[in-house]
């Protein structure tokens, strides 16, 4: 009985430095890029190239494209201000507000556009926006209401 007290008054003592903890090991959190690159065609939100950038709910987009030759000029500048107001796993609802600047030859036109858009995760890393509404041109020979569709694929990096 003896033995016995001693092994469990030693292993009591003994037993509050053995750890049976295991080795907590941080894994890196990976961090959801803000900043997105691609190619967008829409008439108020502009054409070619394409670079956004979303800080939580809102967004900013800019595109361009330029062609210039020996016969003629034309250069699309667009800027795109997004507000995101649903969000689910793998989509998303915007608003958004475009702006288009079109330089043919001679000729100026500005183009506003108001709408809604749907952004669709395809993999981790490339998303497709789908965007309509109204679009408001300015150009020589007066003004003209008309609808809009708008498209981009991005890449997130």
């Amino acid at each position: 009985m003896r033995n016995r007290l001693l092994i469990i008054i030693f292993l009591s003592a003994f037993f509050p430095f053995v750890s049976f903890a295991q080795e907590v090991v941080e894994k890196p959190v990976e961090k959801e890029s803000n900043h997105n690159v691609g190619f967008v065609a829409g008439y108020s939100t502009g054409l070619g190239l394409s670079y956004k950038y979303e800080n939580g709910k809102n967004g900013v987009q800019f595109s361009f494209l330029p062609i210039i030759s020996e016969n003629f000029t034309f250069v699309s500048l667009g800027c795109t201000l997004m507000h995101t107001f649903y969000e689910a796993e793998n989509s998303g609802l915007f608003v958004y507000q475009g702006n288009h600047l079109i330089v043919f030859d001679e000729s100026t036109m500005y183009v506003a556009g108001l709408g809604v858009g749907m952004d669709f995760t395809l993999t981790k890393k490339i998303s497709f926006s789908l965007m309509g509404g109204y679009a408001l041109n300015n150009y020589e020979r007066g003004r003209l209401l008309s609808m809009s569709l708008e498209s981009g694929l991005f890449y997130k990096f």
